[in-house]
Formats: C-alpha cells, structure tokens, sequence
C-alpha cells in the first residue's frame, strides 16, 4: 500500500468518528508531525472530503457525503438488507439495523426507524467491541484474528466503562461471548447508556461466515426477557436465515 495514502485515509477516518477534529487532537491520536497532517488535511479539504468550520475545527465535507450517497444508491445489497429490516420493524415496532464489520470498526449500512438510543451515522470503534450486541457479536462468531487483536495476553485488562452494567474484565467479556455462541443471539441491558436496551443476531451466507448483525434497539421497558425469547429472537433469527442465500459477499 502507498504509506501517505494510508495516513491520508486514517485522518479521514478519524474526523469522521470525532466530529468536529481539532488539528492537535488529530497529531496526537494518529501519532503524526503536525507539519505533515497540516498537508494531508490540507489535501483532504482542496478535494472536498473535509472542511474547516468557524473554530478551525475539521468535519466531513461534501465530497465525502457523496460518496456515501453513492454507494447507498447503487449497492444491490442495501436493497435487499432494508427490505429484510423492514419485516422486523412491522412486527416489533423497534429501530432495527444492520450492522458490519469494516476493518477495525463497525458501521450500520441500513437502519429503520428513529430512536435516541442508536443515531443514524452509528459507528464503533474496536475500542468499544465491548459494549453492546454487535461487537460481541462479531468477537465471538467472526475470525480468529479480530479476537487475538482486541483480547491483551494479561487478563489484568481492563475496559471503558459506560454504566455499572458495562463489562469491564476480559473474564466476564469471556463468559458473555460463551453464552452468546450457545444462545445465537445476544441481549444487552443498559450497558452504554441507562434505560436503553438492544438485542443482536448474527447473519451468516452460505459459506458459514459472519456477514453482519441484525441489531434491535430501544427503551428498557420493551426487552423483557420472556418477551426477547419468545417473540423477538425467533422473528430476527428467522430473517436472518432468509438473508442467508442472499449475502454472496
């Protein structure tokens, strides 16, 4: 790979999760002189994917929007995963989506519905696989490899934590994604913010190889356990299954 392409995009990647990216944030974060992202940045705006605002701060342009656009607009894919999201919601009335793993972050291709508890530009980091239904979800069914990077050799680690319901110690995250692989689905209760709840089933393609998450987000009050086992989980299972035979990818 071209090294000054790479950090071009890491810049890029990084604005695009910390909205608005003062230039020193950015040197210290990425690791970069500042001499040298003063260049890069200064490339990414003459071409349109980041501007400055008032603050001098660094935020997404317009050039960046459309090629979003684009793709949502001609992926074949996103045709097909909507109108399978679009099952769940009529029957569940939650905000319900599809989430993928893109490098060492997760990003929701399709969403329906509108919630507080999951905004419409969702994107994770791999420092949060943690938190939630879907990194869990990709940490116990995806590769080998995503696990041995995000599991530390010492089991003294330790992570963020966002209520008292988080998992913070690679023990229990280890029990978690156990119940998970025999359960096929994964509920989480409060774990990033307080009174939300959501609840996440893998999809696979025909291969047997991890594709994405169906994910199903809202207040608390609506996931009770019995009413998870016995409505939800079999209503987003089945979907998945259907979506099956139609993720080549």
């Amino acid at each position: 790979y071209v090294t000054s392409l790479l950090k071009g995009l890491e810049v890029l990647e990084y604005i695009e999760s910390n909205q608005p990216a003062s230039l020193q944030d950015m040197a210290e974060r990425l690791d970069i002189n500042k001499s040298r992202l003063m260049r890069l940045c200064g490339t990414l705006e003459y071409c349109g994917y980041i501007t400055r605002d008032v603050n001098k701060k660094y935020r997404l342009g317009n050039r960046a929007f459309s090629l979003g656009r684009s793709y949502e607009n001609n992926s074949p894919v996103i045709s097909i995963i909507k109108a399978s999201l679009e099952t769940i919601y009529k029957e569940l009335g939650q905000i319900v989506s599809f989430v993928v793993l893109s490098g060492r972050a997760m990003v929701c291709l399709a969403i329906i519905g509108d919630s507080d508890y999951m905004s419409r530009d969702y994107l994770a980091t791999f420092d949060d696989f943690h938190v939630g239904v879907c990194g869990k979800i990709f940490l116990t069914f995806g590769p080998p490899e995503l696990r041995s990077q995000f599991f530390s050799p010492s089991s003294e680690t330790t992570y963020a934590s966002y209520t008292p319901n988080t998992i913070t110690s690679q023990d229990k995250l280890y029990e978690s994604l156990q119940k998970i692989k025999n359960d096929g689905y994964c509920l989480s209760i409060e774990e990033r913010m307080i009174g939300a709840a959501s609840l996440g089933v893998p999809v696979f393609n025909n291969l047997n190889t991890l594709v994405g998450v169906i994910s199903l987000a809202g207040e608390k009050q609506f996931f009770a356990e019995d009413l998870v086992i016995n409505k939800y989980v079999p209503i987003m299972k089945d979907v998945a299954a259907k979506l099956r035979p139609k993720l080549l990818y």
